[in-house]
């Protein structure tokens, strides 16, 4: 059943290809017993749009008499995060115990948070426009912020975590969600992570104008799932799927398979995306949280990140063997009393959520994606 019965824009973009697959699992079908009239399929497939991501860049002086120009740093660039309206992203320096245990040496990532959100419209002749808002914040260490065109980079040095501790001496970057940025120790939600152990060969810093080599710089990718302090347990997420959907005159169901288990703190729903004659999103019916297939479509996958509440859900190895969700008009206000409420939705959309994101407001990773067809867009569908 639907969450949400109001209008709602995308918080995500809108172009997406589609190949056709064989599903692993599929609604009721008419039979001359139980007719469901005409019905309208389309592919679902593995899309990976937005997947929170990003880098750390580590900085450190060649020598102590170059740390006045190079001096240790760490740039820390994340992307594809969903906003967070109550709660927060909050960024830890720390390293490891020898026995790989417990977090030693844990400070807050203390720096200066610079956000920039591209925006793009299309001007009279067609052509795409882009713009950049950009915000500077001093002295943070979290964050609510986030969007499919939002770019989170939080520069911490020597000075801004108070002159004592060397950035650089920190092996590990984490970025946990918190209830506020009071917190004094990461909580057990901890989604990204990179560990300087993974950086790329050094890279020469040279005094400006010069040959000479004040500092190195490596760069390391985040990661995104589970963070475990060992690396064998860490449980890094990917987009893998396929599925289809199906629109019928009066319902739309997802049905799909081989999701990979979402990481703590996350869970997968389905959305339609409606577009105007300028392809821009302007209206997002949610199909809710995903569930078991048929005919236990009452039981919830949300909470298949930290339990299984089917036998769908498999912990080893971690992933949903197949899920479903399914809509029907009469459970939409806006949709009663319309001959063809699906008309001028474009795509379909599996998405990854937080669960601590914005109700009803699609999170901009896409996992699964599909292009509705055509007569049913249009309206012209029997």
């Amino acid at each position: 059943m639907s969450r949400a019965t109001g209008k709602r824009l995308l918080a995500a973009g809108v172009v997406c290809g589609a190949a056709v697959v064989a599903a692993a699992c599929h609604d009721t079908r008419s039979s001359v017993l139980d007719p469901q009239g005409v019905q309208y399929g389309f592919a679902l497939t593995a899309d990976g749009r937005n997947l929170p991501s990003g880098t750390i860049v580590f900085q450190r002086p060649t020598a102590a008499a170059t740390a006045g120009e190079a001096d240790s740093a760490l740039i820390v660039t994340l992307r594809g995060l969903d906003s967070l309206p109550q709660k927060v992203y909050q960024v830890w320096l720390a390293t490891s115990s020898a026995d790989q245990a417990s977090l030693t040496n844990v400070v807050k990532a203390t720096g200066t948070l610079r956000i920039v959100r591209t925006d793009s419209t299309i001007d009279q002749n067609g052509d795409v426009v882009t713009s950049q808002n950009s915000k500077t914040v001093p002295n943070v260490s979290a964050f609510s912020n986030g969007g499919p065109a939002t770019t989170m980079t939080l520069t911490v040095t020597r000075a801004s975590l108070g002159g004592a501790i060397s950035p650089f001496s920190r092996g590990l970057v984490l970025v946990t969600i918190e209830d506020n940025a009071n917190a004094t120790a990461p909580g057990t939600l901890r989604p990204l992570w990179a560990r300087a152990s993974d950086t790329t060969a050094a890279t020469n810093v040279l005094r400006s104008g010069t040959p000479t080599v004040i500092g190195l710089t490596s760069t390391a990718p985040v990661r995104f799932g589970t963070f475990a302090i060992k690396t064998a347990d860490q449980y890094v997420y990917k987009v893998v799927g396929r599925g289809r959907g199906e629109i019928g005159e009066d319902f739309v169901v997802f049905d799909d398979s081989s999701l990979m288990r979402p990481p703590v703190g996350y869970y997968y729903a389905g959305y339609l995306i409606k577009l105007d004659d300028k392809n821009k999103a302007v209206d997002t019916l949610d199909l809710g949280a995903q569930t078991a297939p048929y005919p236990r479509r009452n039981v919830s996958l949300r909470e298949a990140d930290v339990s299984t509440p089917d036998p769908v859900v498999q912990t080893t190895p971690p992933s949903i063997q197949a899920a479903a969700n399914r809509v029907s008009v009469d459970t939409v206000a806006r949709f009663k009393g319309a001959s063809k409420p699906f008309t001028g939705f474009a795509f379909g959309y599996v998405t990854l959520e937080s669960k601590y994101g914005r109700e009803g407001v699609a999170a901009p990773t896409i996992v699964l994606s599909g292009t509705v067809p055509g007569v049913v867009r249009a309206g012209t569908s029997k």
